[in-house]
Formats: C-alpha cells, structure tokens, sequence
C-alpha cells in the first residue's frame, strides 16, 4: 500500500514554512514512481487551499494565520469579481475591482489579498494569484500581432497566441481561447499566453454574437461525422414491422398545440368523454426507439443535455434529421410514440392511468393563437372547426386540474417568456413578451400530469430513474428577502405578516414551508402587476430545480413524484426515462433468464452512472438558460437602441430589480436595461440597503420594485438617462443637466457614454 503524502505533507507543513527539497527530503521520497505521487500530492493540497506556495518557494499551512485567502472567482456582467469564503462558520463576501483581477477569470481558483476597504458588506480584495484555470472559455477578439482581448467579458486582459494559425487571422476575429494561468510583463503590460480552441467567425459576420455565446457554452451547431453517420441510417419513415405490438391510435381525434415557428413536435394530445369520466390520452415522441441501437447517439444527446434556444434559432440536443423529422410527431404521418393515458372523474380526480406504446397520427399542427381565439375569444379559425368541441373539453379539464393543483399549492413564479424575432442576420425586428393564456395552461396542465403519472408507476420499481426535484427554499434568505417587500410596501401587510409567522415558527422549529405558504402573496403581486420583483425575490431564496437520481420531492409544484418525460427531442432526462422504460418494457417480455439479466446489467449500468449524469444534464440545463439570458441581453438592448425613434417623448420603464449597483429596468413590457447606481446618485438617490431602494431627500422620493420611472433618449444617442420620478422636472432643470452632464447608462455588457450635444 502506497504513502499517503497528503496527511505526510500536511503534517511535515503544519509547524513551518518548508520548500520543495524541505519536504521531499524530510519525508523521504525516492524513486519515479513516489516522485510523481509526492508531486501531485503537493499540486492537489495547493489547487484544495490546503497549502499556500509563497513567492520564496515556501509551502505554509492556508490557514488564519496567512493574511491572504484562496477560492473560487465569479465575475459579473459589469467585470466586476466576487468571492465567498467561510470564515469561522460565517460566510465572508470579497469584491475584486476590474483593474484588480489580474488575469483571472470566472470560476478560477485564485489567492486574493483583502484590503482595507469595504462596500455594502463586501470586502475589498486583490488578485494576488491564479491557481488554476477553469476549463470554463471565453471568446476572445484578434487585435493583431498574435495579441487577443476579451470580446464580451468586461475586463482587462491581453493573451498572446504563438500559433501559425494567427498568421491567417484577419483583426476583428473571434475565437475561443485556452488562456494559462501564467503570465509575462513585456513592456511594463501583463499578457497571457493561449492556444486557440475554434474560431469563430469575423466580429461583423451575421448572428456572430449567438455563435460567440453558444460556443462558449458548450453549443455546437454541428455534428461529428459519426454521429451523422448513424443518423442517415435511420428511416425516415414509420415501418411496418414497427407498428407491431403497438396500440393503434391513428383512428383518434389527436393533434398538436405548439408555438407558430416549432419544429420538433414532442408532444400530441386527444380526449374524449367516457360517460362522467374523461379519458386524456398524451403522446411523447418515441425517441429512445430510433436511438437504442446507436450508442453513439444517446451519449451525444447526454453529453450536450438539451437543446439551446437563443432568440429564433435552436441548437438541437440531435440531428434536424431527428428533430424535426422522423421522431417528430408532425401531421398527417405515422409516428411512433409512448401514449400516457389518464382517466379522470368530473371533478379531476384520477380514476387509473396507463403507460403503453402507441403508433399515432396527428390529424393537425396547431398553434397557441389560433387555440386561444377559440377558447379566450369564441372566434373559431378556419380549418379548427371539427376540434372545437374537443378543445372546449380540454380547456374544461385543464381549468380543474389548475384549479386543484393551486389549492395543493403548485406556485408559478412566471406567466410569460420573452420572444425575439430576427432577420437573417441577426438583427433583431421583433421583441414581445407572450403572456401564458389558455391553451398554454392547458399543454402544461397536461405536461405536467403526464409526468406524475409515470413518475409514480416507474420511479418504485428499484430500477434506475431520472427525477425532477426541488429542494425547499432556504427559510433565512427567504425571511430576509419577504421582509424587503414589507418594507417597500408593494405587498398588503396582512399577507406579508402571515407568511413571515410562518416562516419564523418553521425555522424555530427546524423546520420548513409549504409551497402552498407562498401561493397569497404571489397571487397578491400578480393582482398589483408587481409579479415580476415578487418572483425576483424568493427565486433568490429557491433552490434551482435540476436532476437527480434520488427522489426528493418537488417543492415548486407541490408534487412528491415528478420527472421529465414530454421532451425527449429536447431534453436528454427525457431521453433517458424513456430508456430507461424500454428496458423495463423489455424485461416484461423476455423470455429467459439470460435475457432478462442482460437487460438488467443495462439498468445496473446506467445505475452505476446515474449520479454523475444527473449532475452533467443539471449543469447543462444552466448553462442553455445562461446562453438564452445573454443572447436576449444583446438582442433587446440593440433592439431599443435601433428603435429609440419609435417613442415620443419619455420612455417609460418599470422597475423590476434593485441593487446597490442600480436598476434594473423593463421597457415596453419586454425589454430589459440596467442604469448604474452612479447615475442614480448624480441625480441624488442614496442606496437603502436595508429596504432594497434608492431615496432621494431633496423630494422625499423612494424608488421601489415595481416603481414606474421615466427615460429620456437625448436626441439620438445610445444612450437613456433617468429624468423623473413622479415630480414635475422644470425645462431649466433639464437644459442644465442635459448640456452639461455626461449621460452614461448600461445596458447589457456595454456601457454607452455620450457627450450632449
């Protein structure tokens, strides 16, 4: 058995500063082999924050006697670093200005020197050191002679690529960038060195921007040749033989309800009426049918997660072959599909339920305006008129079911999703918020059932499963953000002080809420239109929903069996349910032994790798709805700077979030600017950081979530500037100010600084 040079090194260290040759001749090592493991030892316990290595070669003991402290960076929108370490049980907030980064990047492990200075409760700090890099990437844009800068990351860095391949870039070129954590002072000016990773494409190519984001986080437009080789062996039509053994439910009244522009059709649904009771049929594409045979398909589909969808354009999870094509249930064709079929009683309550494979035919693609000019309207599109009184149907059911999971307290914390239209080159022509009406609640509706009812059948068979779970919220952050809405007053009190009881008896107790406990103020903010800070506010104190191999619950929609299974074009936990329900079909049928304990070492590996997969399709989750944010980020903001003519006068703008670095801003209903707290302050708002506004005592005025304020555009700059909260501004006041002043907003990662003309 080896030496454990971790606990040896520790030791040899905890007493005394000691170098390299110290300790390796101290603890006597010898030989290549206790060479390299003395060496990683050393690097592990260094990259942990074990072990601090000075800049005399000296490893100390990294503890409160060193002054420095070491961890993971994040680094804001605005170029701004943060890190959070635990200091005698208490967690110890570091701000890193722009300037004082030296080189690190976001999720770097770094050694940070505190300074003297503090804001808002962060401490001030430098970078003092980079440990490692994450293997987290950046584009990075070609300035010529080898010498690359961040493209959209805000802050100070200049990396140099000793590669033949610089030689055929032209300047303005992006790339993704490996950048080493080493770095060289020529001429007085810190630079890095990098290998490229991919180029991208030239600053002013069409949609360089999504292409920019998606790249950098793990989204690639293109498949490997591999993977299309599989592909192209996948009919593209249902065959005969598949139909075998199927429930044929082609004779059935079912259809699609989707978004205008959807391709990969996941979904159909159909009912009908079964004396009192109401039998609802939902049909999932069968996609782990096509895949199964194709290993090399599934761990493509695992290893991007999902699909990313970046303002009207999609990065599938698979090939469009797949996607919108035979695993697609598009109208008018046979489609292999897994049908979850639930039969309810007049009040909603499930009588039984089914889980069976099913060939389909959809007798028609509808779309979510047409379905609510029917159900909201009355007004009957042409071509809708045999599906009307199917849908009526529907929309009864779906109003049941919101109703009874409302009084089981489901909440929703958003009723809308942000939809950007382009040109072919990515300029952006259209931006609209599309608020959830009645044939979206009723897909949901139906979604989510769908999702229980196999939850409930396949996550108790001690098999391997993939479940959607939501920790409760933690209970101090949430005590501490509802007592913000108290004091800014954008809530009744009543209702406040009602959960804020209960939420204080929950914590005495060590204890937790219910879901339920949140539904009166969230109704309440959506009633005052304050819905949006509302929900701003506890997801700061949620937990993010994700993807776990262990079943926990799902707190947001009050469930204690829910998993994924609508999507599998889109998402691989989908994907991987459905997997995992052929094995088990499959097991049902086998005829001997040897094949049912072949089928089950299939189930047992997936087991054994269940854990680290849930991990990875979590993170990639993320890592879509960052890419998403970015992209709409950059699409509203030039959309409103392109269309500033549009609006006569004032623009007004509600307020939708407040920090002490400013506000954040919805304009139009839809898109979203941020204005500086310096800009605040000139104008004399003082952050209250106890109450989460901006006060200003020369009017007695206080800025609150939800607020509405007003924008001006000064003639045609790209630019906006706060000019009043409801007080009258005098044109003197305004004059002064406008000739005089610098107007400086930020929107997005830029910051646009105009000289009034």
């Amino acid at each position: 058995m080896g030496k454990n040079y971790r606990e040896i090194i520790l030791k040899q260290v905890d007493t005394k500063k000691q170098s390299f040759d110290d300790l390796r001749k101290a603890i006597g090592v010898k030989g290549e082999k206790e060479f390299a493991s003395f060496s990683n030892a050393l690097d592990e316990l260094r990259n942990e924050g074990e072990l601090y290595l000075d800049k005399d070669g000296y490893y100390h003991i990294f503890d409160s006697r060193l002054a420095i402290k070491q961890g993971q960076i994040y680094i804001s929108k605005n170029g701004m670093g943060y890190m959070k370490i635990m200091e005698s049980g208490k967690e110890k907030n570091y701000m890193i200005k722009n300037d004082d980064l030296n080189g690190a990047l976001p999720k770097d492990i770094v050694i940070i020197r505190p300074l003297d200075k503090e804001f808002y409760g962060h401490k001030h700090a430098i970078v003092e050191e980079i440990i490692k890099r994450d293997t987290y990437l950046e584009a990075y844009r070609y300035v010529g002679n080898g010498v690359f800068v961040p493209y959209e990351l805000p802050i100070q860095m200049q990396v140099i690529v000793n590669e033949p391949e610089c030689d055929e870039l032209v300047p303005d070129t992006i790339v993704l960038l490996e950048v080493s954590s080493n770095a060289k002072i020529i001429d007085k000016k810190q630079y890095f060195y990098g290998t490229i990773a991919k180029v991208i494409g030239h600053k002013d190519d069409p949609k360089i921007d999504e292409r920019a984001i998606s790249y950098k986080y793990g989204f690639d437009h293109k498949f490997s040749k591999e993977v299309m080789e599989d592909v192209n062996q996948i009919p593209t039509c249902v065959q005969e033989e598949e139909i075998k053994d199927r429930v044929d439910l082609r004779h059935k009244n079912i259809f699609t309800i989707d978004g205008k522009d959807t391709k990969d059709i996941d979904d159909a649904i159909s009912i009908e009426k079964d004396g009192d009771n109401i039998i609802l049929r939902v049909s999932i594409a069968d996609v782990s049918h096509y895949l199964l045979k194709y290993p090399r398909l599934i761990e493509e589909a695992v290893n991007r997660g999902n699909s990313a969808y970046l303002a009207d354009s999609v990065i599938p999870m698979l090939p469009h072959q797949l996607s919108n094509g035979i695993c697609s249930l598009n109208p008018e064709v046979d489609r292999l599909a897994k049908t979850v079929e639930i039969v309810f009683d007049q009040d909603g309550n499930i009588i039984s339920s089914d889980i069976y494979k099913s060939v389909i035919r959809s007798t028609k693609q509808m779309n979510y305006d047409d379905v609510n000019s029917i159900l909201e309207d009355g007004i009957i599109p042409e071509g809708y008129e045999t599906y009307t009184d199917d849908l009526i149907l529907m929309n009864k059911l779906s109003s049941i079911l919101t109703r009874k999971r409302t009084q089981k307290g489901s909440i929703s914390l958003s009723d809308c999703e942000l939809k950007i239209h382009t040109m072919p080159d990515g300029t952006p022509t259209n931006i609209k918020r599309n608020y959830q009406k009645q044939g979206e609640k009723l897909i949901e509706n139906f979604m989510i059932m769908a999702n229980i009812a196999v939850t409930e059948f396949y996550g108790y068979l001690g098999q391997p499963f993939v479940y959607r779970v939501h920790e409760h919220p933690n209970l101090v952050k949430l005590k501490k953000l509802i007592l913000v809405i108290k004091k800014q007053n954008i809530i009744d009190v009543n209702i406040v002080n009602n959960l804020l009881s209960k939420i204080e008896k929950a914590i005495e107790k060590n204890g937790t809420i219910r879901s339920h406990d949140l539904g009166p103020i969230i109704v309440e903010a959506e009633k005052n239109d304050n819905l949006d800070a509302v929900s701003y506010l506890i997801l700061r104190a949620m937990q993010k929903a994700c993807y776990s191999n262990t079943n926990i619950g799902h707190f947001g929609l009050a469930e204690t069996d829910y998993c994924h299974f609508t999507s599998p074009i889109r998402r691989a936990a989908d994907l991987l349910d459905h997997i995992i329900i052929d094995l088990i079909m499959e097991m049902n049928y086998a005829q001997t032994a040897e094949e049912i304990e072949e089928i089950q070492d299939k189930l047992d590996m997936i087991s054994k790798n269940s854990f680290d997969i849930c991990q990875h399709i979590s993170e990639r989750e993320i890592a879509a709805d960052k890419a998403e944010k970015e992209v709409n980020l950059i699409k509203t903001s030039k959309y409103l700077m392109e269309h500033l003519d549009i609006y006569e006068g004032p623009i007004e703008a509600k307020i939708t979030n407040i920090n002490k670095f400013g506000l954040s801003l919805l304009v139009n209903d839809s898109i979203k600017v941020k204005m500086d707290a310096e800009v605040l302050s000139s104008y004399g708002y003082h952050y209250m950081r106890d109450s989460r506004t901006y006060y200003r005592p020369k009017t007695n005025d206080t800025l609150n979530f939800g607020t509405k304020i007003y924008l001006l555009d000064p003639e045609v700059s790209n630019n906006l500037k706060l000019i009043k909260y409801n007080i009258p501004i005098t044109e003197e006041e305004y004059e002064r100010d406008y000739v005089n002043g610098k107007y400086k907003v930020k929107c997005l990662r830029r910051t646009h600084t105009i000289n009034p003309k």
